[in-house]
């Protein structure tokens, strides 16, 4: 694996944590200790990598 793969995924994890937590936060009413508790649950975890595995999926290159 190169440095070009390994930034790829570890970006697309990246993102999509900040997705969930991102509807986390709004679904909270904008309070960061709820959204930041939910975000360790394993519901939370469960969406984060669907959402990674999502991306991997609808990869288009070239």
């Amino acid at each position: 694996m190169d440095a070009y793969v390994v930034g790829n995924l570890l970006g697309r994890l990246l993102m999509s944590a900040a997705i969930v937590y991102l509807v986390l936060f709004v679904v909270g009413k904008f309070d960061f200790k709820f959204a930041n508790k939910k975000l360790k649950s394993i519901g939370s975890i469960l969406a984060i990598m669907i959402l990674f595995l999502l991306g991997l999926a609808t990869n288009h290159t070239g």
